[in-house]
């Protein structure tokens, strides 16, 4: 490294190879400084479910409750594309949460689109996971995180319309029973899985999420939830 004040050939002084030292740790030290600013962000996709090495592998049940083994920020996925979850060291307490793919119900169609046909050439298919509540779910976090981005949408078949609104709810502590924001999230298309995102809790510092579809048999499906660890 070339140190300020000193021509080439010329032997530097010991002050000045003092000062081209304090240089280079200060660089050092700013780069780590970068590095660890740098808040970590990771999107739940939730097609980890089936592309993990030990995948669900009974289609007959076409509704099931999302396992708690599923702790999509403290292990990423590389068997997804794009990669389902991050390595943030954060796990999600799942209450009343519902999983399911278009490999295991037909009726389902995913945000992020990774869905792959099985290798044993079967009609089901790997990836494409969301989850939905039929009622009031929740997921809470070990540390806080923020949540910029999420999507939702309802599953509405023929005979149960959307009739009323669904409602996503943030709260900054997992014990809290006041919550930070709630969201209401009308549907109105004729059709179901027609999917929205919603950023009303970017810059939130949350520990819970509860969705509620609002009290009917519809469905009310969250995918592609982007994570960043909060500082």
């Amino acid at each position: 490294m070339p140190v300020e004040g000193v021509t080439r050939g010329e032997r530097p002084s010991r002050q000045q190879r003092a000062r081209a030292t304090l240089v280079a740790l200060w660089w050092a030290s700013a780069v780590i400084a970068s590095a660890a600013s740098s808040p970590k962000t990771a999107i739940i996709t939730f097609s980890g479910l089936w592309n993990d090495l030990h995948p669900y592998t009974n289609y007959a049940i076409l509704h099931r409750p999302l396992p708690s083994t599923y702790q999509p920020l403290l292990e990423a996925e590389p068997f997804t594309k794009p990669v389902d979850r991050g390595n943030l060291g954060i796990q999600i307490k799942w209450v009343n949460a519902l999983c399911s793919n278009h490999g295991l119900n037909r009726n389902v169609t995913d945000h992020t689109g990774d869905s792959t046909r099985n290798n044993d050439g079967s009609t089901h298919e790997l990836g494409g996971g969301i989850m939905f509540a039929e009622k009031p779910c929740s997921m809470a976090f070990s540390r806080p995180v923020e949540i910029p981005s999420l999507f939702w949408t309802f599953y509405e078949p023929r005979n149960h319309p959307v009739l009323k609104n669904g409602t996503i709810t943030v709260y900054r502590n997992a014990t809290d029973t006041i919550p930070l924001k709630s969201v209401e999230i009308p549907y109105q298309d004729p059709q179901g899985y027609v999917w929205r995102g919603i950023t009303a809790f970017a810059g939130l510092t949350v520990s819970k999420v509860v969705v509620d579809p609002g009290d009917q048999d519809a469905g009310l499906n969250i995918d592609d939830i982007t994570i960043r660890a909060a500082n």
